[in-house]
């Protein structure tokens, strides 16, 4: 089927399988996302001319079962431990890779979750209790159909393994805002955290504080809707990519 999304989960402890390089986490089109491993390149040699030819292979390495209506998006975290995914059942959910469980659903818009993307800072998925609740931990960005931008604080790595064991809880939205005029595309953080990107069919890019979802700026000059827009990990740009053809 058609792939709508994947992502490269980092290289964690025991998250990986003996002999896979990665693991990619894809949206085929479906409710559900299939899991693969991904191996190292292995060198043929063509006998015939003499030409050395590098194959990589994909392994089935499980599926998320959870959505229950096509997945539209999904973001590995950082540290290579948790996965988030969002569709078009309105929800977003956080999965703990290495079990395979969901342990986290965010419910709260009102149209399909077109975008999610976790924060990137490694240390901050330790950062639990009240300090987590209150923004100083990690967390996801969902964007919708419904036009808002939602931020969700995550409970911590403690807490988030343990669920895997348990069951899945609800994630309560901390921060929420009606971020465009029309359909939003694609959200993406800082790798500092502190700012979150979001594009949209309004043809413009909006800049906005992690902290409390204040409008840091606005980016225009594209001639039709934004399909992506990503932070640079070095440097302090950012990169779009519009209908407009550039």
């Amino acid at each position: 089927g058609e792939i709508l999304d994947l992502s490269v989960v980092p290289k964690g402890d025991k998250l990986v399988e003996e002999g896979d390089k990665h693991t990619v986490a894809v949206a085929t089109n479906s409710s559900q996302v299939r899991l693969f491993g991904l191996s190292e390149a292995k060198e043929e040699e063509n006998e015939e001319n003499n030409d050395v030819q590098c194959h990589t292979a994909l392994s089935p390495r499980g599926m998320l079962d959870g959505h229950t209506a096509i997945v539209l998006s999904i973001d590995a975290s950082p540290c290579g431990r948790y996965l988030a995914t969002a569709g078009k059942d309105k929800t977003m959910r956080l999965w703990h890779i290495e079990s395979q469980k969901c342990i986290g659903v965010a419910t709260g818009h009102t149209e399909a979750v077109g975008s999610v993307a976790l924060s990137r800072k490694i240390g901050c998925y330790d950062v639990g209790g009240k300090a987590a609740e209150n923004g100083a931990g990690s967390f996801a960005v969902t964007s919708s159909k419904d036009r808002t931008l939602k931020v969700w604080p995550l409970p911590g790595s403690a807490v988030m393994n343990r669920y895997s064991e348990e069951g899945d809880v609800s994630l309560r939205a901390r921060l929420s805002a009606r971020a465009h005029d029309k359909e939003i595309n694609i959200v993406s953080v800082a790798p500092n955290d502190s700012l979150i990107a979001s594009g949209s069919q309004d043809k413009t890019v909006k800049l906005w504080r992690a902290t409390d979802l204040g409008l840091h700026g606005t980016l225009k000059g594209h001639k039709r809707g934004i399909w992506d827009c990503q932070f640079s990990p070095h440097d302090r740009v950012l990169a779009t990519a519009s209908g407009d053809r550039t």
